[in-house]
């Protein structure tokens, strides 16, 4: 086997190492986000729970969560969404 193939070879590999590395830094911030998004999927979950315990078409209101900057779902409950919104705040 000449040299110059060893060298193709060893770069790849190289490559392929620092992709690895790259993919497990992406995975680790990955998991981080998550856990920052386990307290407020909890209390959407339960939101949305409680509203089909009681028979309702679930409808989302981000106030009812205590989530806040989410004032397009505002516009969005009105338009789409308004009778059940009379419906959840009636409970």
């Amino acid at each position: 086997m000449s040299t110059e193939d060893n060298g193709s070879v060893n770069s790849s590999t190289v490559a392929w190492n620092l992709a690895d590395i790259g993919v497990g830094c992406i995975a680790w911030c990955n998991l981080l986000g998550l856990l920052f998004l386990v307290k407020p999927v909890s209390r959407l979950l339960a939101d949305f729970e409680a509203q089909r315990k009681e028979g309702l078409d679930p409808v989302f209101i981000p106030e009812d969560c205590e989530i806040k900057g989410a004032e397009l779902w505002h516009q969005i409950v009105d338009q789409h969404y308004s009778d059940l919104k009379q419906q959840k705040l009636r409970r």
